[in-house]
């Protein structure tokens, strides 16, 4: 117990010290800290709590968040997420995903910004797996270069040549588009315009119970 260093100092019998209670940085930092007796002091902390900062075993803790060492995890109750870092860049976004009110679960493959890189997103506002879109009643890989949909709403498996369109699909199997009576089977449309098994004009097969075209 030193007046002078204003600190109550633990040490092995071989006069390693493992524990500082008060004073701990021969400054005016008061607080306690633990060492593992491998090295020399500040080397080999496990413990270190007070106006120095809060960390167990290399994990930081403030008011606002938990750190692992290398900030490879962080636990944050300011951004209401749990961020998994690869030490590079953002993997795994869990909670509070956009940095507003969007909240769910996000995984990126690494290679690039985040978003550019997503290789799943589950939550509030989308649910993508590799570019996969479950939405209510459908599962489908919406893109500009060509599209498909696993559509139960419309009961059809639908192919487009671009974007989705449901009005304008290049293959459909199952319910086929019509603004007649509703009929089952196989259909190639123009994707051009609107399909429409009723105007034999928009598509070039035609497969059903009943009937059959081909070109």
């Amino acid at each position: 117990i030193d007046a002078a260093t204003e600190r109550i100092t633990i040490s092995k019998t071989n006069g390693t010290e493992m524990i500082h209670l008060g004073e701990v940085d021969d400054g005016t930092v008061y607080g306690l800290k633990i060492f593992d007796g491998t090295g020399t002091a500040d080397s080999d902390i496990l413990v270190e709590l007070g106006e120095g900062g809060n960390t167990i075993a290399g994990w930081t803790i403030s008011t606002a968040a938990i750190t692992s060492p290398s900030d490879i995890i962080t636990i944050s109750s300011a951004a209401t997420r749990i961020t998994i870092n690869d030490g590079t860049r953002d993997r795994i976004l869990l909670g509070e995903v956009t940095g507003s009110s969007t909240y769910g679960l996000k995984i990126f493959d690494g290679t690039g910004t985040l978003d550019d890189d997503l290789l799943v997103e589950l939550g509030s506002v989308r649910n993508r797996i590799v570019g996969w879109d479950l939405v209510p009643g459908k599962l489908q890989y919406n893109d500009a270069d060509g599209s498909i949909a696993l559509d139960a709403t419309n009961q059809r498996l639908a192919i487009y040549t671009g974007s989705i369109n449901v009005a304008k699909p290049k293959v459909v199997v199952g319910n086929l588009p019509t603004t007649g009576t509703a009929k089952y089977g196989f259909g190639v449309f123009a994707g051009s315009g609107n399909a429409d098994i009723s105007d034999d004009t928009t598509y070039s097969v035609l497969i059903t119970k009943d009937e059959a075209r081909i070109a």
